[in-house]
């Protein structure tokens, strides 16, 4: 009978064990990376692998040119909070250099995604004589290799790597997100290419050379720039040059940036009868219809279709309308 009694005095303190151990507080995660990045677009890639949007920022504010900011007295603040910062290279975004020098808080890593993928060189100018390419633009190579889905997702499979090495508890979630990202940036590959597939083989100048690899991917071909360096308008000659290059190399459209200036843009088109369709390579935050990388190249897209497919319409009705008073 003694043995009998002690059993429930057992179960009871088992009991209370084990609510001791279920009501002590979970261990808490240490905090996830902060992430900031040059530009919107690579704001909008690190979101998607990083989670939190409220931990990823960008010190290119939406609307601004890349190649005429300068960094602010918040931006050193916001290097200074970053575990990871994230920037093009090439000589893109130097400004995001001295930011770096001036961080003395948590930053542990640096991409800079030009090591990342497989880059374009930079041809902007082939079809004028005797010019260099544009130095902020990084020498010989294309630094908006963003503008290909393919060399984005590969860029945040860079970032989840990046990521899971400062935060191994969180590193299957990165590298999860940025495996559905992958995948999304190849469906979006293929929906633009069955998109753009009539268009194939179309020929522009851009005001600014920054579609190529948009280009390459979707088979349009950019001959020729406005613009030799970002902000620098071209002379009459330089004009001149560019209408007869258009005219004999059949270009059917003009790339402007809703960035950039387009009054030389506007005057070419003038004067070749062309339409210009204006681009945004960089997107942001509150921007309407390109707040996330997949809306954003969706957008430049659908602008370039509707665009050529209404200036193809016009002109087949001028033409039918010209016969039409011949025979008469």
């Amino acid at each position: 009978m003694p043995h009998v009694r002690r059993l429930p005095f057992v179960g009871t303190a088992l009991l209370l064990v084990w609510l001791a151990l279920a009501c002590r507080p979970a261990q808490e995660l240490p905090q996830a990376p902060r992430v900031v990045t040059s530009i919107p677009p690579l704001a909008m890639l690190a979101r998607e692998v990083r989670g939190n949007a409220e931990a990823v920022n960008s010190f290119l504010p939406p609307g601004a040119n890349p190649h005429q900011f300068e960094p602010r007295p918040s931006d050193v603040r916001r290097a200074g909070q970053a575990s990871v910062i994230v920037h093009i290279g090439l000589g893109f975004d130097d400004w995001v250099l001295p930011l770096m020098q001036e961080v003395e808080g948590d930053l542990k890593s640096v991409i800079r995604c030009s090591d990342h993928v497989k880059l374009m060189p930079l041809t902007s100018v082939e079809a004028l004589e005797e010019v260099n390419p544009d130095p902020a633009h990084g020498k010989a190579w294309d630094p908006h290799f963003w503008l290909d889905p393919e060399a984005a997702a590969g860029i945040g499979v860079q970032l989840a790597e990046v990521l899971g090495q400062q935060d191994s508890a969180r590193a299957n979630d990165y590298r999860a997100r940025a495996d559905d990202f992958s995948m999304r940036m190849a469906q979006l590959d293929a929906d633009l290419s069955h998109q753009l597939k009539a268009l194939r083989g179309t020929r522009f100048i851009a005001t600014h050379a920054g579609w190529a690899y948009f280009a390459r991917r979707y088979g349009l071909e950019q001959v020729a720039v406005v613009e030799l360096a970002p902000g620098r308008e071209p002379g009459p000659r330089s004009l001149a040059r560019l209408m007869e290059l258009a005219r004999r190399e059949n270009v059917q459209a003009i790339f402007s940036e809703v960035q950039l200036s387009d009054g030389s843009a506007r005057v070419l088109a003038s004067e070749l009868n062309l339409p210009v369709i204006v681009l945004d390579p960089l997107g942001g935050a509150g921007v309407p219809g390109r707040e996330s990388l997949e809306d954003l190249l969706r957008w430049n897209a659908q602008r370039i279709q509707d665009a050529l497919q209404k200036d193809a319409l016009q002109k087949d009705a001028l033409q039918k309308d010209a016969l039409q008073k011949e025979t008469e």
